[in-house]
């Protein structure tokens, strides 16, 4: 089932999962190009920089369903997981402002994390930023048998994540955070 897609432009997978069922999911960025990029259900568009794309695939690498995401920043999603209901789950950066299907999200600083969460056929069920005014970037994130999201990334001065601030010791240092799915 190898398969090349892209356009004119930079595109890059970055993560690639499988829920319960055997669906097939991928995330990374589509860059600006002419065209856009095809994943199976017609071209996708970049509003800005890169865009975060997440697509979907049948077991047997049948095209269900792909959606580009973002804003006119950098976008990009970097890890991804699904849950027992065959939701998924996609964390990454972004700049500026940015759409991920439900309300716009504004960056507190230069890039923040965004954690967004859709249905088995693709529907934002939520989206969420966490930033302060530093670079932070998610780069990991897993969900558990109970349906909570545990995520990491990098972070630069000070970030919260719905407890207390963390702050770093200097440059970039790690986050682990968990969120209720």
């Amino acid at each position: 089932m190898p398969k090349t897609i892209g356009g004119t432009g930079y595109d890059q997978g970055n993560a690639i999962t499988a829920d319960g069922a055997g669906n097939i999911f991928a995330t990374g960025y589509i860059g600006t190009g002419s065209g856009g990029v095809d994943f199976g259900g017609g071209a996708l568009m970049s509003a800005g920089m890169y865009d975060v794309f997440v697509a979907k695939y049948s077991p047997t690498g049948q095209f269900l369903w792909s959606a580009r995401f973002g804003g006119t920043g950098n976008d990009q999603g970097m890890a991804l997981s699904t849950d027992a209901g065959g939701n998924v789950f996609v964390i990454g950066s972004f700049e500026g402002t940015a759409n991920f299907g439900g309300a716009n999200l504004t960056s507190s600083g230069q890039r923040d994390v965004f954690v967004a969460k859709y249905g088995p056929s693709g529907q934002h069920l939520w989206s969420k930023k966490f930033g302060g005014s530093g670079d932070e970037v998610g780069y990991g994130l897993v969900v558990d048998n109970a349906g909570d999201v545990f995520i990491s990334g990098k972070f630069q001065s000070t970030v919260n994540f719905g407890g207390s601030n963390l702050t770093s010791a200097g440059g970039d240092d790690i986050f682990l955070a968990k969120l209720s799915g």
